[in-house]
C-alpha cells in the first residue's frame, strides 16, 4: 500500500524540481533522475505485491487453515484449527484508514509464525480465524 501512495508524492517531487525550483540546470536534471528511479523503485515493489496477492489463497475449514503461494513454484501449509494459539493483526499508518493489514496467525509447535500478507478487512479475517478456533475448543468439549 505504501507503494502506491509513494508514486504521487515522488510524481509531485518531479513537478516540483521541474516548474517550482529555479536551480542549477544540472542539480534539476540529477534530483529528476534520482525521482524516476525512486518511482520504477515504487512501481516494481507495488507490482510485486500485487503478483503475490493474486496468487496467494487462503481458505478457512472448520479443522484447518489452508495458505497456497507460489507463482511458478506453489507451496501449501496446513494448519489444524486446534493448534492455533493467537491471531494477530499488524498494520501500517497508511494502511489503517483502508484496513489492509497482515494477519499473523501463531500455531502450538512451529518455528514461528504463519503470516497472511496484505489482507483487505484483515480484522474480519483475524475475528474470523478467532472464531473458528473458539468453536472447535467448545466442540472438544
Amino acid at each position: 500500500m505504501g507503494s502506491l501512495l509513494g508514486a504521487p508524492i515522488f510524481a509531485a517531487l518531479f513537478v516540483y524540481l521541474n516548474i517550482g525550483l529555479d536551480s542549477e540546470p544540472a542539480f534539476v536534471g540529477f534530483a529528476n533522475y534520482v525521482v524516476v528511479l525512486m518511482m520504477l523503485g515504487f512501481g516494481a515493489r507495488a507490482f510485486a505485491i500485487l503478483l503475490r496477492r493474486l496468487f496467494t489463497k487462503h481458505r478457512l475449514t472448520a479443522d484447518h487453515l489452508i495458505v497456497e503461494r507460489g507463482i511458478l513454484a506453489r507451496s501449501e501449509k496446513t494448519i489444524p484449527i486446534g493448534r492455533i494459539q493467537d491471531v494477530a493483526t499488524s498494520q501500517w499508518v497508511i494502511e489503517r484508514p483502508f484496513g489492509i493489514g497482515d494477519v499473523v496467525v501463531e500455531t502450538a509447535g512451529e518455528r514461528g509464525a504463519v503470516v497472511l500478507d496484505d489482507l483487505s478487512r484483515c480484522r474480519y479475517y483475524s475475528d474470523v480465524i478467532l472464531q473458528a478456533v473458539e468453536d472447535k475448543q467448545m466442540g472438544q468439549s
